[in-house]
């Protein structure tokens, strides 16, 4: 298993991902992708193919989230509305194949939330079989269900 350091390996430090910093997987890093539950966002295919554009973070960074309460905020998710209240999504499992383009950082505020964590984003399409559903995380009034 691979992931990422706060430096990545260019040396460079975490800035926006939104940059024009593209770096090259090594192959084997894991990522999670968060998706809006029942929200049909073309992102992941059911056969586990990952869209070119897609925003990811890194395995360890999204141990700082025990709800998807914590998730809108450090990732500055769409919650359906002002206040994440009520929200569950999809945690999907993602390794990256060696020669795969990305640009990794720091989230920019978004949505009414803070943002802050760390994200990837994913420059190439992958093949079916790179993502794979782990769960949902879900809250219901902030309390994790």
């Amino acid at each position: 298993m691979n992931d990422f350091t706060v430096v990545g390996q260019s040396g460079n430090p975490w800035d926006e991902a939104s940059s024009n910093l593209t770096e090259t997987s090594q192959g084997g890093e894991i990522l999670l992708r968060l998706q809006q539950a029942g929200v049909n966002v073309p992102r992941v295919s059911p056969n586990g193919a990952v869209a070119a554009g897609t925003y990811c973070t890194l395995f360890l960074d999204a141990h700082n989230c025990e709800s998807a309460f914590e998730a809108v905020r450090r990732y500055a998710l769409p919650a359906g509305g002002s206040t994440p209240s009520t929200v569950a999504y999809d945690v999907y499992k993602v390794v990256l194949q060696r020669g795969v383009q990305y640009s990794r950082g720091r989230v920019k505020p978004a949505f009414g939330q803070l943002g802050g964590g760390f994200e990837v984003v994913i420059r190439d399409s992958l093949p079916a079989g790179s993502a794979e559903l782990l769960g949902t995380l879900s809250t219901i009034g902030g309390i994790a269900v």
